[in-house]
């Protein structure tokens, strides 16, 4: 560095590596399911709409499937199958 007045010299020259971490937190996963499910049952409740067998690719904890959704409660979604659901065991949905 040339030797310039104290003035311009930046003190500061510490290296920082802050954006190499990375926190995901259940609550962000959570909120992501939900918006997800929130816009595919708009989808479902828009009068236009005709034909509301919706096709979902759902991964869960356990298993991935693609299946018909029929209804949301709070806690599940109710697959064409009589399948149960829970929100929580969702891991990714998305609309085929």
């Amino acid at each position: 560095m040339r030797n310039l007045p104290k003035i311009f010299k930046n003190k500061n020259n510490v290296f920082s590596s802050n954006n190499k971490n990375v926190c995901y937190l259940k609550k962000e996963q959570e909120k992501t399911i939900e918006e997800d499910l929130k816009t595919i049952f708009n989808d479902i409740k828009d009068p236009s709409n005709i034909n509301n067998n919706y096709r979902v690719f759902i991964k869960t904890k356990t298993k991935s499937f693609e299946t018909t959704i029929i209804i949301k409660t709070k806690k599940s979604i109710i697959t064409i199958d009589d399948e149960t659901i829970p929100i929580e065991d969702i891991l990714y949905i998305k609309k085929v």
